[in-house]
């Protein structure tokens, strides 16, 4: 996704939930607290549709997103001490209880821009995306791992995950989809392939040999 619909969706985040980062763009509103996760919905500056959940916590903020018309969904993760200069390519692993690992998910670090903060962006193709989110449903926490850089491993609560998914389907539905791409097939044993994030001293989602939590273990 482009540099500037990542900014533009999260400004507009910024509006609706009063964040201290960077002007808000677009219309976004809350639309259900479930547990730690909290759904989303609205359009940003593009004129895209977005549903999305996000747990945040110790100045980090995991999001996933689905974007209209995208044969993908998005995680964004966000940390304040993040130093990200120039785009650095990432990877990043999701378990999910005990029962589902990812493959090693390829994504991008971009720097920040203005005053809103650098983000780590990984694209997951919808299709054989099932069995995470039927991981995500049923597990009570997970485990983000940054394969490049040198951020820590993040432990992120799933406390209310399947009801705050079920209003995500439910977003996704008034999009006017009558198949939801990651809802509606049948489950897959295996992964789809998305990627890890860059390096700062505090920490990164990436590696400098080309910048890596969220709730560490």
């Amino acid at each position: 996704m482009a540099k500037d619909a990542i900014r533009a969706v999260f400004g507009a985040i910024v509006l609706s939930v009063s964040w201290p980062f960077g002007p808000a763009q677009g219309q976004i509103a809350d639309i259900g607290q479930f547990g730690v996760w909290t759904a989303y919905a609205g359009r940003i500056s593009s004129g895209k549709d977005v549903c999305g959940l996000r747990t945040s916590g110790q100045q980090r903020s995991f999001h996933i997103k689905y974007f209209s018309g995208n044969q993908h969904w998005t995680i964004h993760l966000f940390k304040n001490d993040w130093h990200i200069d120039k785009e650095m390519p990432v990877r990043i692993r999701i378990e999910l209880g005990s029962g589902y690992r990812s493959a090693d998910w390829g994504g991008k670090a971009l720097p920040g821009q203005g005053q809103s903060p650098a983000v780590v962006e990984v694209l997951v193709a919808t299709e054989g995306s099932q069995e995470f989110w039927s991981a995500f449903r049923q597990a009570n926490e997970g485990r983000l791992t940054f394969v490049t850089g040198n951020e820590g491993t993040w432990r992120v609560s799933l406390t209310g995950s399947n009801a705050a998914a079920a209003a995500m389907v439910s977003c996704i539905r008034n999009m006017g989809r009558t198949r939801v791409p990651f809802d509606s097939s049948p489950s897959r044993p295996f992964d789809s392939t998305p990627t890890r994030p860059s390096d700062p001293s505090p920490s990164r989602p990436f590696d400098t040999t080309p910048l890596p939590g969220f709730f560490d273990g």
